[in-house]
């Protein structure tokens, strides 16, 4: 294989697996971002349970 086919090749590959990587952590990015909002919602529904836990225990009182 000629030089400039090989450094052609190579480029190319090069350029692919950046893009592939890139691809991966933006999908890595929107995964984590998932996970946050799941999480962000899951510690509002304890603050919310604590709430009437606490109202619930002040009216036993």
């Amino acid at each position: 294989m000629p030089a400039d086919a090989e450094y052609a090749q190579r480029t190319f590959l090069e350029e692919k697996k950046a893009k592939w990587r890139d691809e991966s952590v933006h999908t890595e990015l929107h995964n984590l971002r998932d996970s946050v909002r799941a999480l962000e919602t899951t510690v509002r529904a304890l603050h919310q349970d604590l709430q009437i836990i606490k109202d619930m225990m002040t009216a036993d009182t």
